[in-house]
């Protein structure tokens, strides 16, 4: 890789920069800036990015030049493929570069000759050594300890004000697509609040939690004081579909190898805590209000389910399935050591949709029935702690599963796709 952004860069003439100190205004107040902005207009590669204040992370906008193979070096020799930011709202945006060291100068290069114009922007994160790991893991259905935006916001800018809340039906995973080098996940975290707040111009960050690669669990978008709960804040992450949405976002790039163990056990565990609290089930698919029309979106589902996009990365993606598993278990193990939540509230009815059979589990001894849509009964039996009722008898279509318990009827719609 070395010989190959030398034989393509070969000498270079440094450009005369014009540097842009850009400042905002929040509720009445004047903000610090943390990131500078520079444009270039240059033919010869490489472009030297300089940047006499120092800066830890940086983000390309260039119309033309992602599919012409940028590259960013920087002092240490560090080779940085710059590809575009899958998150952002602007098409001609790189992901963002976070250096493990801070640098005052880097090299942009390209695989293809021609006059390249845009934008470079210097983040600047200032220094913050705190970061708590995950403690101890707790039961599966207790919330997971997370550090909130007092401690890791500390000494940045406040979000814009203005925060709404939406109920949840779906949680979306994604990744931040940053390099795997840097495992200083505070100032990861900082990174992308500045990006998206001074960079992309959000509210604020638009997760409603991050991961750290070595489990640390960061609360993301915050929910003010309006009694807004954490993982009901309305996010900006899903392509404009945020309603009925919970984002969380694993610290790294799985587009080119997987996470680390401890990241997926975290992501696991707010996964179980958040489906126990509003009882969903992570093995079930619905359609989401904004795409009624659509596809059915799994309420355990990776970005890409929803979006065009590559997020959350092929090796994370991949571990969606076993991971939907796992919080299932999860879900069962909790509910029969929650003495609030018994009883048919307590069951699951998994999967939906369904080809040949659907599984009734935890509703011992109650007699269930399957409906069609006009209300004629098409199977009936009695339930066991686990039964799986075969489906042969049914066309594609939606029924009604009615479940039976003294006085009580539970009604739960299932999709059949043969």
């Amino acid at each position: 890789m070395e010989n190959l952004f030398t034989s393509v860069c070969g000498s270079f003439n440094p450009l005369l920069l014009v540097l842009i100190i850009c400042f905002s205004t929040v509720s009445g107040m004047t903000q610090t800036s943390h990131v500078r902005e520079v444009t270039f207009s240059e033919e010869t590669f490489p472009i030297v990015l300089k940047d006499d204040v120092g800066f830890d992370a940086i983000v390309i906008r260039c119309k033309d030049g992602f599919d012409r193979g940028l590259m960013l070096k920087d002092l240490e020799g560090n080779i940085y493929n710059l590809t575009k930011d899958e998150h952002a709202d602007i098409d001609f945006q790189s992901n963002m570069i976070v250096f493990s060291q801070r640098q005052h100068e880097v090299f942009l290069s390209s695989l293809f000759a021609g006059n390249m114009v845009g934008s470079a922007f210097f983040i600047h994160v200032p220094d913050l050594k705190v970061e708590r790991r995950l403690g101890q893991r707790s039961a599966d259905c207790d919330e997971p300890s997370i550090v909130p935006q007092s401690v890791w916001r500390a000494g940045l800018n406040p979000p814009i004000p203005g925060r709404k809340s939406t109920p949840t039906r779906h949680c979306i995973v994604h990744h931040s697509a940053s390099s795997n080098a840097d495992t200083n996940s505070i100032k990861l975290v900082r990174s992308f609040y500045i990006l998206h707040t001074e960079v992309n111009g959000w509210d604020d960050i638009g997760y409603n939690y991050l991961i750290g690669y070595n489990g640390t669990i960061f609360a993301g978008r915050d929910p003010e004081k309006s009694g807004i709960e954490q993982d009901n804040v309305f996010g900006a992450h899903f392509c404009g579909k945020n309603s009925y949405t919970m984002g969380i976002c694993v610290i790294g790039d799985f587009q080119v190898e997987a996470p680390d163990p401890r990241a997926v056990a975290a992501l696991e565990h707010l996964l179980s805590w958040k489906m126990f609290k509003d009882k969903l089930n992570p093995l079930d698919s619905l359609h989401h209000p904004d795409t009624v029309s659509g596809p059915l979106l799994p309420v355990l589902a990776g970005h890409r389910n929803g979006c065009s996009t590559e997020c959350p990365g092929q090796f994370l993606f991949d571990l969606i399935p076993q991971l939907r598993m796992d919080v299932h278990q999860d879900l069962i193990d909790c509910n029969k050591l929650n003495r609030t939540s018994t009883g048919m509230e307590a069951g699951l009815i998994y999967p939906n949709p369904c080809t040949d059979e659907v599984t009734l589990e935890g509703f011992d001894q109650m007699r269930y029935s399957i409906l069609d849509l006009n209300g004629l009964v098409r199977i009936t039996g009695i339930a066991h702690e686990k039964t799986k009722v075969s489906l042969s008898a049914l066309s594609s279509g939606v029924y009604i599963i009615q479940l039976h318990d003294t006085d009580k009827v539970r009604c739960s719609k299932i999709i059949v796709e043969k």
